[in-house]
């Protein structure tokens, strides 16, 4: 018997073991068939996206994923802290960890990390009835991607205008400012002198010319909003000044301006106070972060004056095709613009003493402005007959005299108690002011018998800019070319320039040089504030014989257009139906003109205002309508 219970007693425990061991390999088989799971997913839910979106943070799975249903799990860590069972390892269940580890192949030791790195460690533990304790397994899963991606790089966090948030819409002369901020401070990488920086601006865009007029939305990198400062701090600004060259213009009246969603840098780069590179992608423009979320922003033509009358209209409409249409041209400026020396103001010819020293160089399209000789006691220019307060004027100012005193431009200019005042920015080579300290480029204001003379100016006509400092050449204007740019935006005004060129080519299409901008606004000095609202505008010289003023680009708040003329009937709400259209011809005779051809003729969204009746109306992509927008 006791031989026999022995016997038993071993029986039993052999099968106990062979029953454990079928066990194991039942859970070397459930914990494999898990590995080889995961084996089949991507490292990382963002393993696409790693520079722009980090490696996930928080392990587990998506709402819309199921650990009944695998194919729903995308990535290995959707397993994380997952009980899993099966059928086919009955009363067996599986839980799973994963975490970020640190693997050091040579050592073989496996650090857990509180940050992502390039490895994911899973930890299976299978549980069973029979098992005193769970039966751990592990493996290792790679990212196969470069480390450099896991640097933490500052990030665009928002993009935003300067617009409050509503509709707003924007034209010739406007300047839109927008700012980048990031999660940490940024610093340029721009040694090299093609460096450029810019927003990638989406915006319709007005193409061909008067007669085949067309539509279509700006190409990549057309439209930029360029890099105007903020190095060194979290918030980088970009500025898009809207000249009329562009001719940014909204399709219909929802076509709000856009940007694409990388930052573009040329020839340089963007890094952070420990040189990593930056990530360049912008929010997204339905995100909440982006100012496209709460402004809209509508491109719109620069204004033309014209002819445009109502039915109600009739006899004026019928009077103005009565008449022939006159054109501006360069002999119109030469006789029209008022004429000033000093305090002194002559406004139709016949032209006396200094008044008369001016020349027009009749080249046809290439004319220009021409002062003969050297008045050194006064200021003497030109001012334009009308008068603006949104505009862009750029000019390059050039003489052959050897001389080095001042060429300039009149930015804002009115006339007070018989005395002229102006605010006027004049390029010198160190004769008259700017000079010395004050650099040979700056903008005065004040009276003008003051401005740029040397011995009175810091009190009768300060310097605005004494902070420039361009210290250019000095030894005359020897046939050298600036080209100069003045920006006003009602108060807000920027000048800018681009250097000493020897050729009028290479001084018309080169950059104006960004450290050397002079940016103001009238409510920075009680004494500017005489300067708000429409104000002149013109050309001044002090003291340099042979001056002239090529390449003149005036873009002001609007134009006037006489060789048009258009009647319309007032319908309800804003919309108006077309009766007639005319333009005219070479010869300044209206002729009617098919109506299907006015959106080719002028271009839409264009407003068209009559001075005659203060009427203003929109031409749009099917018509002609009120204008809608406040004013």
């Amino acid at each position: 018997m006791i031989v026999m219970g022995v016997l038993f007693g071993s029986i039993r425990v052999m099968e106990k073991r062979l029953r454990q061991n079928h066990l194991l390999t039942m859970a070397d088989s459930f914990a494999n068939q898990i590995i080889n799971e995961l084996e089949l997913r991507r490292f990382d839910e963002n393993s696409n996206s790693i520079a722009e979106n980090g490696l996930t943070l928080v392990f587990g799975m998506e709402a819309d994923e199921n650990i009944a249903d695998w194919s729903t799990l995308d990535d290995v860590d959707d397993f994380h802290l997952q009980n899993i069972t099966d059928d086919a390892f009955p009363q067996m269940d599986a839980n799973t960890t994963l975490s970020y580890v640190n693997l050091d192949i040579a050592s073989g030791s496996v650090q857990v990390s509180a940050v992502p790195t390039l490895f994911k460690r899973l930890q299976v533990v299978i549980d069973h009835p029979l098992f005193d304790t769970g039966i751990r397994y592990s493996s290792i899963f790679g990212g196969g991607f470069d480390s450099e991606l896991l640097i933490e790089r500052a990030t665009p966090l928002s993009v935003t205008v300067n617009k409050e948030a509503g509709e707003h819409v924007v034209s010739t002369g406007d300047v839109l400012v927008f700012t980048v901020e990031f999660s940490e401070n940024v610093f340029l990488d721009d040694n090299d002198d093609q460096f450029g920086l810019y927003i990638d601006i989406i915006s319709g865009v007005l193409t061909g010319e008067e007669g085949s007029f067309s539509k279509r939305i700006s190409n990549q990198n057309e439209i930029k909003a360029l890099y105007s400062g903020g190095e060194g701090t979290n918030q980088l600004t970009f500025e898009l000044s809207i000249d009329v060259g562009i001719n940014l213009a909204a399709s219909s009246l929802d076509d709000y301006l856009s940007y694409r969603p990388r930052l573009v840098v040329e020839n340089g780069s963007v890094v952070d106070d420990e040189n990593n590179e930056i990530i360049y992608n912008l929010p997204g423009v339905e995100s909440e972060n982006a100012f496209t979320s709460s402004t809209n922003i509508l491109p719109i033509l620069q204004q033309w004056n014209t002819p445009i009358f109502t039915t109600a209209e009739q006899a004026e409409y019928d009077d103005n095709l009565s008449q022939q249409v006159t054109t501006a041209s360069a002999q119109d400026i030469f006789d029209n613009w008022d004429r000033f020396e000093d305090n002194n103001i002559d406004t139709e010819p016949p032209y006396t003493g200094n008044f008369n020293e001016w020349t027009l160089v009749d080249n046809g399209d290439d004319s220009y402005i021409y002062m003969n000789v050297n008045i050194h006691q006064s200021n003497l220019g030109f001012v334009s007959d009308d008068s603006v307060e949104n505009f862009i004027y750029e000019a390059t100012l050039f003489s052959d005299s050897p001389d080095d005193d001042v060429i300039g431009l009149v930015i804002a200019f009115y006339r007070e108690n018989n005395k002229n005042y102006a605010i006027a920015v004049g390029k010198s080579f160190d004769g008259l002011q700017p000079k010395g300290n004050n650099g040979t480029f700056g903008v005065f204001y004040g009276e003008i018998a003051y401005i740029f003379d040397s011995s009175v100016n810091s009190t009768h006509a300060p310097l605005l800019s004494p902070e420039t400092n361009y210290n250019g050449a000095e030894d005359g204007w020897k046939s050298r070319y600036t080209r100069i740019k003045v920006q006003r935006n009602g108060d807000d005004i920027t000048v800018k320039m681009n250097g000493e060129h020897d050729s009028r080519e290479s001084a018309k299409d080169g950059a104006f040089i960004e450290d050397h901008t002079i940016s103001f606004n009238l409510d920075d000095d009680p004494k500017l504030e005489k300067f708000k609202g429409i104000m002149q505008y013109g050309y001044i010289v002090r003291s340099q014989a042979l001056s002239r003023w090529y390449d003149i680009s005036t873009s002001t708040g609007s134009i006037e257009r006489r060789n048009i003329s258009i009647l319309v009937q007032l319908g309800e709400g804003n919309q108006t139906t077309t009766m007639e259209y005319h333009k005219a011809d070479d010869d300044g005779d209206y002729l009617a003109r098919e109506m299907a051809l006015m959106q080719a003729d002028i271009g839409y969204l264009r407003p068209l205002f009559n001075p005659e009746t203060g009427n203003k109306y929109l031409i749009t992509n099917t018509g002609i309508m009120v204008y809608p927008f406040a004013e």
